[in-house]
């Protein structure tokens, strides 16, 4: 299995994104091509939204309101403006922000989730995320607040405004306003967001999913690093190797003390 740093590329493709890609592209800024499929994928289910909105068919977050707001009708025109407005209002994070390689998993998470084709926002969204990611526009977003529902609304809504030219982000070193950082690395922006869309970019556990994904690796790299120290102080010490047998372990039938044991056995 390639390491992270080995990593010069990752596909996107909605489906197989790994530990060792998404720390490839969140930490070490590896390249992200998209499969064409995902796009495919993407305007389908784009064109069933349209279809509902079209058809004024009750759904909710598309024709109607939000929450207790579910019970009021919204039409076609003003259902783009409730779409943005969603994402506005649920700016309310604080405090220090997000260390970049986090906010860049977050970026590529949501990305990830997006492409599934069940989001109901175009491919251009996915577009614009994997051109940030690729030109290293990294928005700013504050660690503390959150909404208390449906994940992490907060700090993706901090996301999302980039999208639009909004917000704050980090870019070849300066923080710059979001519309400026966006026209410097070449991504035209959003006027306006459009039906749904606003449900898409700010559901989910892109945040605390990127925040636990690297420190899973850094675990697991920790604990590599234990068995090797526990492997070379055992050997200056002259250990007897037989505590490391095999049938020893099997016995305690616990998987990790077995793998641990193999390990240290090996170095």
């Amino acid at each position: 299995m390639k390491k992270p740093h080995d990593h010069e590329e990752v596909i996107l493709d909605g489906h197989d994104l790994s530990l060792e890609e998404f720390i490839a592209v969140a930490r070490y800024e590896a390249e992200i091509k998209i499969d064409e499929s995902i796009l495919n994928r993407m305007q389908e289910s784009r064109d069933t939204v349209k279809q509902i909105a079209d058809e004024n068919r009750v759904a909710y977050g598309i024709t109607t309101g939000f929450g207790e707001l579910s019970k009021i009708a919204v039409d076609k025109v003003q259902s783009n403006t409730l779409s943005t407005n969603l994402l506005l209002s649920h700016c309310t994070a604080t405090g220090e922000p997000y260390a970049k390689e986090q906010v860049r998993g977050m970026m590529l998470l949501l990305s990830n989730n997006l492409s599934h084709g069940r989001s109901g926002c175009r491919p251009l969204l996915v577009e614009m995320l994997v051109k940030m990611l690729n030109q290293k526009v990294t928005p700013i977003v504050p660690q503390k607040g959150s909404l208390g529902a449906s994940g992490d609304l907060a700090p993706l809504s901090h996301i999302g405004l980039l999208l639009l030219g909004k917000g704050k982000a980090e870019y070849e070193g300066e923080i710059l306003e979001g519309r400026i950082a966006m026209e410097k690395a070449g991504i035209d922006v959003l006027d306006t967001l459009v039906n749904k869309e606003g449900l898409a970019l700010t559901n989910g556990t892109h945040a605390m999913t990127s925040v636990a994904a690297l420190n899973l690796y850094d675990a697991m790299k920790l604990a590599d690093l234990a068995d090797l120290t526990a492997a070379m102080t055992f050997s200056a010490l002259q250990g007897q190797l037989n505590a490391y047998d095999e049938r020893i372990h099997e016995s305690r039938r616990q998987k990790n003390q077995k793998l641990v044991a193999r390990n240290l056995k090996n170095l």
